[in-house]
């Protein structure tokens, strides 16, 4: 009767089986899907696990993988999948229009609509610039209010984010009609001078995800109208910046505001459109 009893009782399952399943079942992936535009990059990851993962693509002429990085590479559909252990992970991506098309058909219309806390609205796209600021292969449109020979201006700022194109935000350019970038720090510049008390200042930008912020902020002049002596203001911002001795403000100047290159806009025309994003 005992030897029946332990025939039917169940084996004592190792202490760390629990654990083990509870691992297994919590292990997953950090997309399910994903929608891309050609050229731009994605970044997957396994959660719940330390175990190594490997990864592959369905279709590798839509899409590629490395190390949970995917890069789009024709229009179609490409399931990417991370094998850890016997367990299969899996995320169905969808790649769309070439950032081209997408940024040719928004200039097309002749106008942009931005909205940021600094208000929303719309406004003239008269020429335009391609450069990628923040340097992952997919470059930012930048649409300016201007024709090229405008002095005055507002710069707007678009990407391309799961296939869609996504406004980052704008800043003002007084006295340039060039777009200037500082590939060291992947921000784009602009100085402008004050009226009144005088003087001049400096200012980079950059993105951070796909919003612009300021980045650092640099302001020289005259303490009061019709004054000598001078004030010096260093910072992140026009909003963040605070009252500098004139040696830490050439220290900054020297480190951030140096070595920017020079683009040139393209008025916003059919030719023009077409040369530049067929």
């Amino acid at each position: 009767m005992v030897f029946a009893l332990a025939m039917i009782l169940p084996a004592v399952l190792p202490a760390d089986t629990f654990a083990v399943r509870v691992e297994a079942a919590s292990v997953k992936l950090s997309a399910s899907k994903a929608t891309l535009a050609v050229g731009q990059k994605y970044s997957l990851s396994v959660k719940g696990t330390k175990a190594k993962v490997t990864w592959s693509s369905g279709n590798t002429k839509v899409a590629t993988v490395s190390n949970g990085t995917v890069k789009a590479k024709k229009e179609g559909t490409a399931v990417i999948t991370a094998k850890v252990g016997k367990k299969k992970l899996t995320c169905k991506v969808t790649v769309k229009g070439n950032y081209k098309t997408l940024y040719k058909s928004l200039l097309t219309k002749g106008t942009v609509s931005y909205s940021d806390k600094n208000g929303k609205g719309t406004d003239k796209a008269r020429s335009f610039a391609l450069l990628d600021i923040d340097q992952n292969g997919v470059p930012e449109l930048i649409v300016n209010n201007a024709e090229t020979s405008g002095f005055f201006s507002t710069r707007y700022i678009y990407t391309v984010k799961s296939g869609k194109i996504v406004y980052c935000g704008r800043y003002y350019v007084r006295g340039e009609n060039y777009l200037y970038y500082n590939q060291k720090y992947k921000a784009v510049y602009t100085w402008w001078w004050t009226n009144g008390v005088g003087g001049q200042g400096s200012q980079l930008f950059r993105l951070s995800g796909s919003t612009l912020s300021s980045y650092k902020y640099i302001w020289e002049g005259s303490d009061r109208p019709g004054s000598s002596k001078k004030v010096y203001y260093y910072g992140t911002s026009g909003e963040k910046n605070k009252k500098v001795s004139k040696s830490t403000y050439l220290s900054a100047a020297k480190k951030y505001f140096k070595g920017q290159k020079k683009y040139s806009f393209v008025n916003n025309t059919a030719a023009n459109r077409k040369k530049k994003l067929g």
